[in-house]
């Protein structure tokens, strides 16, 4: 079974300060979307929020500090630092 709030076809036009009324069961999945446009069409497409323990193994810090405030500070240094 279709579930309806996923697929439809939904006429609207903008209001006087040019913004359009989202249906209200798709406001849920919607609070933060990514909002294409084109020549001929816009496409909103909701935006997933990352979850933190996809990014856990992804940096790598070559550092002789192994405090949390040693590590910030040498990581801010390299970051600010002028080439």
């Amino acid at each position: 079974m279709v579930n309806l709030v996923e697929i439809g076809v939904y006429e609207k036009s903008l209001d006087a300060q040019g913004r359009v009324v989202i249906p209200v069961a798709l406001r849920a999945r919607l609070k933060k979307f990514l909002l294409f446009v084109y020549k001929d069409h816009l496409k909103i497409v909701p935006k997933e929020p990352a979850k933190l323990s996809d990014f856990f193994d992804s940096v790598e810090v070559d550092s002789d500090s192994f405090d949390y405030k040693s590590l910030k500070k040498e990581a801010l240094d390299k970051k600010y630092a002028i080439h």
